[in-house]
Order: C-alpha cells, then sequence, then structure tokens
C-alpha cells in the first residue's frame, strides 16, 4: 500500500448515503484482500486500520481466533463505534473472545431456541396489527417509523425478556436515547445506560421471587448459567440484547419499508404471493445495509499473513458483513434487489462464525411478521411526497421519519 489513503470509515452512520458507502466497498473489493483506512475513532497506529469488504475475507477474519473482540478495550484503538466496551456498557459476552464467549452463548442458547421464538408469533402479530390500526386511525400522512418501526421490535424484545408492558415507557424513552440517531451527548447517552442496567437488574431480583414464562426468568434460575455467568452480567443481558436487538431491528425495518413503499410493483407481488415474503426478508437482509460496520473492530493478536497483506500484531481490523454481502464472485448483480435470486439466505447480515447474532431467528421472525402485516393490510402503500431520486438518497439507516398513505 501507498502512504496515501483513499478509504476511511465514516462516523456520523446516520448521515451515510448507501449508493456512496456501496461504491467505496466495491474500490475497496478491487484494492486487494484487504484495504488501509482511517477510522473515525481511536489513536493507536494514527487511527489507521484494516477493512475487509471481499465475502471470502470477511467470513475469514469473523472466524479466526487471532482477531480479538476482547483486546480492543485495552487501549484506543482505531474503531468504527464511539466505544465499544467498558462503562457504560454492561459487562457481556459479546465483547468476549473464546473461552469465555463460547460457554456462556451456548448457555443463553438453551433458552433463546426456535421454540421460544415461534411461541412469540402471535403477540408480533398482535402488536404490528395494533400498531396499523394507530396508523390507520390517523390517517393519510402517518409516520409509519414512529407509528410501527419503533414500536414493533422494542415490545417484543420486552415480551421475550418479561417486562411488564406497563412498564414500556421506561424502556422505550431510554433505548431511543442510546442508538446512534437519538443521543445528543456522551453524558445523556450514559444516563440512559445506567437507567436501563439499573432497570434490569431489579428486573432480574423480581424474577429470582417471583419467576415468570420468560428468558429472564430462565437465566436466572437455570443453575449451569450461574455457574457461567457472573450476577453483574445476568443482571446486564436484558440491556444488551435490547439495545443491540431494537436498533438492529428496527433500522432494518425502516430500510425495508424505505424501500418498499418506493417499489409498487414489488409491494403488489408480495401482498399477491405470500409464500415470498421469506425469500423477500433475506433479500433485503442482503440488499440493504444496517449502519456501516456491522461487526465489531477486531485487533490482531499476532502477526497474521492475511492474503497479500500482512496484518501486524495490535493492528485493527474491520470486517464489514454488508460489503460482503455485495461481493459480485458470490451475487451475481449484488446491488440489484431480486425476489428470484437462488441464494439470498446465504447473507451474512447477521455476521458470521462465534459472534453470529443470537438473535437472528427472532430479528428475522420480527421482519417477517411486519412485512406480512403490512401488505395484507393495505392494497398498496407509497410515501405522502415521492421524490424520484430516493434511492440515490437513502441513507444507511434507513428514514427517521416516513409519512405514507395507502
Amino acid at each position: 500500500m501507498t502512504d496515501s489513503c483513499p478509504f476511511s470509515i465514516p462516523a456520523m452512520q446516520d448521515e451515510v448515503v448507501v449508493k456512496e458507502l456501496d461504491d467505496q466497498f466495491d474500490a475497496m473489493r478491487c484494492a486487494g484482500s484487504l484495504a488501509w483506512s482511517k477510522f473515525p475513532y481511536g489513536t493507536v497506529n494514527d487511527g489507521m486500520g484494516w477493512v475487509a469488504s471481499g465475502n471470502k475475507e470477511v467470513k475469514a477474519i469473523l472466524k479466526d481466533n487471532r482477531f480479538s473482540i476482547a483486546q480492543q478495550q485495552y487501549d484506543d484503538y482505531p474503531r468504527a463505534r464511539v466505544k465499544e466496551a467498558g462503562a457504560p456498557f454492561p459487562l457481556s459476552f459479546i465483547t468476549m473472545d473464546p473461552p469465555d464467549h463460547t460457554e456462556r452463548r451456548r448457555t443463553l442458547m438453551k433458552h433463546l431456541t426456535p421454540k421460544r421464538v415461534e411461541s412469540l408469533r402471535p403477540f408480533t402479530r398482535e402488536i404490528v396489527n395494533d400498531c396499523l390500526d394507530e396508523i390507520e386511525r390517523i390517517g393519510h400522512g402517518a409516520d409509519i417509523i414512529a407509528n410501527l418501526v419503533q414500536k414493533v421490535p422494542l415490545y417484543l424484545l420486552c415480551e421475550l425478556l418479561g417486562a411488564p408492558r406497563e412498564e414500556r415507557g421506561i424502556y422505550f424513552d431510554h433505548a431511543h436515547m442510546i442508538v446512534n440517531s437519538r443521543h445528543k451527548t456522551v453524558e445523556e447517552a450514559t444516563h440512559s445506560f445506567d437507567t436501563l442496567k439499573n432497570y434490569f437488574a431489579e428486573l432480574c431480583d423480581r424474577k429470582r421471587a417471583q419467576p415468570g414464562a420468560d428468558l429472564i426468568s430462565d437465566l436466572v434460575h437455570d443453575v449451569e448459567v450461574n455457574g457461567v455467568w457472573t450476577k453483574e452480567e445476568l443482571d446486564g443481558v436484558g440491556t444488551v440484547m435490547l439495545i443491540a436487538g431494537h436498533d438492529s431491528t428496527s433500522s432494518t425495518i425502516a430500510n425495508i419499508l424505505y424501500w418498499l413503499v418506493h417499489n409498487p410493483d414489488v409491494f403488489a407481488r408480495l401482498r399477491s404471493r405470500p409464500n415470498e415474503i421469506l425469500n423477500a426478508t433475506d433479500e433485503f437482509l442482503r440488499l440493504l445495509p444496517v449502519g456501516v460496520p456491522g461487526t465489531r473492530t477486531r485487533i490482531a493478536l499476532e502477526d497474521v499473513q492475511f492474503g497479500d497483506t500482512l496484518v501486524r500484531r495490535n493492528e485493527s481490523v474491520l470486517a464489514v458483513p454488508h460489503a460482503a454481502n455485495l461481493d459480485p464472485e458470490i451475487f451475481e448483480n449484488p446491488r440489484t434487489f431480486d425476489l428470484d435470486r437462488s441464494n439470498s439466505n446465504k447473507h451474512i447480515a447477521f455476521g458470521f462464525g462465534i459472534h453470529f447474532c443470537p438473535g437472528s431467528i427472532l430479528a428475522k421472525m420480527d421482519i417477517e411478521m411486519v412485512l406480512r402485516g403490512v401488505t395484507e393490510r393495505f392494497d398498496h402503500l407509497e410515501p405522502v411526497s415521492y421524490d424520484p431520486d430516493w434511492e440515490m438518497k437513502s441513507r444507511t439507516r434507513g428514514p427517521k421519519s416516513l409519512p405514507v398513505k395507502w
């Protein structure tokens, strides 16, 4: 590589235009196995690190234990987020390496099962229908982001965790404050983290005394879990799942609906062929980004020869699943939405390897139920103000508001 750096990872993810981001990933893929890039945060190595954008390279890094997630908390490494571990974040297995991560994840997945997710399908349908009822009551011009997208994933997660419905206001307000587009200062974000941590710690104590049919109750009463997880980790699991699951899923649904309301032919096809909604969900997940990085930055624990690139010890590496999902070696015409694509389910939108998203089944069910609800309720759905250049202006986390008519 030359001393000049043509690539950089943007900090303000809400403001990133998808087309511009995808153009950069295409250029990175052509530059070599990894691209030397400027990161928005971190001072080690002058803020420089490596970015992987090819499908093969991204998968290889995400499953290679020589690249550590845990290491990043020990210095000011170049990274894509303001902070990726340590206070105010709750202690969590998602910032650990094996074997600590492996054991904690295994005990969690004993309880976060496909059967449990499937049992939440009627509740999800109920919440989606309630939100759509409210949109119809408001009438044309109702904001589908505020009245559907921001509510369904959050309420579903709290039903899973066992947070009482009458306490929704607590976690609704603070979860929104923490996500990228909401918090204004570090102090505000820290206050929201602390509020949620205290709330879920208290909820865990309630579940220890009076368990229910929910995930937190099962975790705090599982002898094996208590032999692996610390009390601090158990108290924080609700906060971690709420923030990670709500932010990514709501951003994905916002992106999908923004895309769908501008494509009446696709909307009509899904309405008339509901059996294609699952494949459409995978194609949307493959095509549409959720923010910029997609995964936490990893730190090389030793020198690693990676294709034509030598990654030196203590250098940062960011593997980007969204970029991997646009690799033309895997997906033909990758930047085109194609309902007839046969390998849409080969996407890695939920990551890859040991840190594959533990809530992926829940997120896919959530997205599916929103798509089913919207296409069943309305014979067509469109934005109040149609912009012919909508695709050129689309943002990585979807629109912050989307007034619609039907």
